[in-house]
């Protein structure tokens, strides 16, 4: 069994099998452990700052305080992971599966998780501030008081997710589809909701101030005390003098477009050939 607090900095572990050992503690900064066996492996508050656990299966193990900041997971198996209190500032967690995972309280601003599955993960209050979470899958998943401010939720499939209290101010989240959600107290403030559908979902008290709401399709939601935007009116002006034309800017993190997404997917999938 590997010995708490290693230093294990730039080791090349790619495709070991790891399961059940003991790193807590230890730095695997820079580590190489793409496509590794990492089953109820144990890395509590180990420094895996910019590690490559691509395609790695971490199914039940425990990263709670563990630093992957910057780190790349594309692929990986996260099932039921704990990740609570983690920092996944700026990681890469492209296509991974993190089915039923604690992820409460993480720091997870500008991660990079396109596609990812958070079904039925609790995201409780953590920080996912311009990540971009486009077409996730987030069926199921707790999110109370989590905040998604400017973040990109494009295309994303929210099924039964409950978000009560929760910051999605600027995020962009055109084209996802809202099925059976709570989003009770949540601010949606300028939000883009263009090509968006909510069916049965709960808005009570939330907040759509400043929203993009034209084609936004609500089906039998509840939406008792909630704000809406309220529509410019010029009330004097001088006569044939038109205000001049503003064009809004988007304030939302840009969505990876799957060119960009297959690039990076063959770049650090590439065992053969690590990435720079």
């Amino acid at each position: 069994m590997m010995t708490e607090s290693s230093n294990l900095r730039n080791a090349q572990l790619a495709a070991q099998d790891l399961s059940r050992r003991a790193f807590s503690g230890s730095d695997l900064t820079r580590a190489d452990l793409r496509r590794a066996n990492l089953w109820r492996t144990e890395f509590e508050a180990c420094e895996l700052a910019e590690a490559l656990l691509c395609e790695c299966d971490l199914t039940e193990s425990d990263l709670q305080g563990a630093n992957l900041s910057r780190a790349r997971l594309d692929r990986a198996i996260l099932k039921f992971a704990n990740l609570t209190g983690s920092n996944l500032a700026a990681a890469i967690v492209i296509d991974s599966d993190f089915e039923g995972t604690k992820f409460a309280s993480a720091e997870a601003s500008r991660m990079n998780a396109q596609g990812a599955r958070f079904s039925d993960a609790v995201l409780s209050g953590s920080n996912f501030r311009l990540s971009d979470l486009s077409y996730c899958d987030v069926t199921g998943t707790v999110a109370h008081g989590t905040v998604f401010e400017r973040g990109s939720l494009i295309g994303a499939q929210m099924n039964r997710m409950q978000s009560m209290d929760a910051n999605f101010e600027f995020a962009d989240f055109r084209h996802a589809k809202m099925y059976r959600c709570n989003f009770e107290r949540t601010s949606f403030v300028g939000a883009a909701l263009a090509g968006a559908k909510a069916f049965g979902c709960n808005f009570k008290g939330t907040d759509f101030y400043w929203a993009e709401m034209e084609g936004f399709e609500m089906f039998d939601c509840d939406m008792k005390g909630a704000r809406f935007p309220e529509k410019v009116k010029i009330a004097y002006g001088p006569k044939g003098v038109r205000p001049p034309e503003v064009v809004p800017v988007p304030l939302y993190r840009k969505a990876a477009t799957e060119e960009e997404r297959k690039k990076l997917l063959e770049a650090l999938l590439d065992i053969s050939n690590p990435p720079k």
